[in-house]
């Protein structure tokens, strides 16, 4: 649980100044230094940048009434129905998330790698 407010808190600031891709140092360093084995670093990375990015593009898309997402929705070939935003903020959160989680297991790999060394 520390290890996923770590990752939420330390993201969220960096992302206001920096890139997106931001996220894989700060996750590769995190897990380096807390992460308990692979499977925690990838679910606590994933979870994290997950909920970061699904929150973020929430409060975006209420900002103009979902009016961006329907469409980006639209053109995906999604039904446009009422909450074809959210679907999209979910479909939008998954590369950030796969990014960090893959991240984080390899922050854990190289603590390991060079701890037996």
């Amino acid at each position: 649980m520390f290890l996923f407010l770590l990752i939420i808190v330390i993201s969220f600031i960096g992302q206001l100044i920096f890139p997106w891709w931001i996220i894989i140092p700060i996750v590769v360093i995190c897990c380096g230094l807390k992460a308990d084995s692979a499977t925690s670093a990838f679910l606590s990375s994933f979870l994290a940048i997950f909920f970061l990015w699904l929150l973020t593009s929430i409060f975006l898309s209420l900002q103009n009434d979902h009016i961006l997402s329907n469409r980006v929705g639209e053109m995906l070939g999604l039904s446009s129905g009422s909450y074809n935003w959210l679907l999209v903020a979910l479909i939008s959160a998954l590369p950030g998330a796969l990014t960090a989680g893959f991240a984080g297991v390899s922050g854990f790999l190289l603590r390991k790698f060079f701890s037996n060394n």
